[in-house]
């Protein structure tokens, strides 16, 4: 399969060392020398007054995600409007649960997400991530990625649970608590799963140099 992630030496690794260096500072430093760095007011093209620079800086990143992701996007179309018209809808459609947990995650009411915001952005970020793991397994594979994608379902319902029930925080957040607990043993045991899938069918061993007797057998029958 095709699954461009980079943008000449720009690409998906790279952003996340940028994201994991950035948390590395901010722990070493600490929240408080964080605070004083995050609101001292700046000037942004985006804003008409000045902003924190916090905002600032997220705003930047905002614009260079969406830039590069914009890039890879038409990238993508142009590799694969080259092909058939049905493989280009194909393409298009397996975009739409991510597109679906990007717009749901705008949806939560702002009373529900001042009150769990980062268990809000926790369970949409494993959502992603995990929808990107599968993204990334298929891709290679050259196996049609899953449009169906069932984690939306309890996600949908909170989002819509945060307005029908707006005075029940508390149930809400232990609400979003279970989702994003349910999230992690789902991915748990999915990437556990897809491990030892690929370990049986290639013969390898995962983090080891060690060569599995599978394999060391069709070494030996080749020599």
């Amino acid at each position: 399969g095709v699954l461009p992630t980079s943008y000449g030496a720009v690409g998906v690794t790279e952003t996340q060392f940028a994201l994991m260096g950035s948390l590395l500072l901010g722990a070493t430093f600490g929240p408080e020398v964080v605070q004083t760095f995050g609101s001292k007011l700046v000037w942004s093209p985006f804003s008409a007054d000045l902003i924190p620079r916090g905002i600032a800086i997220c705003q930047g990143w905002g614009v260079f995600c969406g830039t590069i992701a914009a890039m890879c996007f038409f990238k993508t179309a142009k590799h694969v409007a080259t092909k058939k018209r049905c493989e280009f809808a194909t393409a298009i459609s397996e975009l739409i649960p991510m597109a679906l947990i990007n717009i749901l995650f705008f949806c939560w009411s702002p009373e529900v997400l001042a009150t769990a915001p980062r268990l809000i952005s926790l369970s949409t970020g494993l959502v992603m991530f995990y929808f990107t793991a599968q993204m990334i397994l298929y891709s290679m594979a050259g196996m049609p990625f899953p449009t169906r994608q069932l984690t939306l379902l309890p996600y949908s319902l909170l989002v819509a649970a945060s307005w029908l029930l707006p005075e029940e925080t508390e149930m809400l957040r232990m609400g979003i608590l279970a989702l994003a607990s349910g999230l992690g043993v789902c991915i748990g045991t999915y990437l556990l799963q897809a491990i030892g899938e690929m370990k049986g069918k290639l013969g390898i061993y995962v983090f080891s140099l060690r060569k599995s007797a599978t394999r060391r057998v069709r070494t030996e029958a080749g020599a």
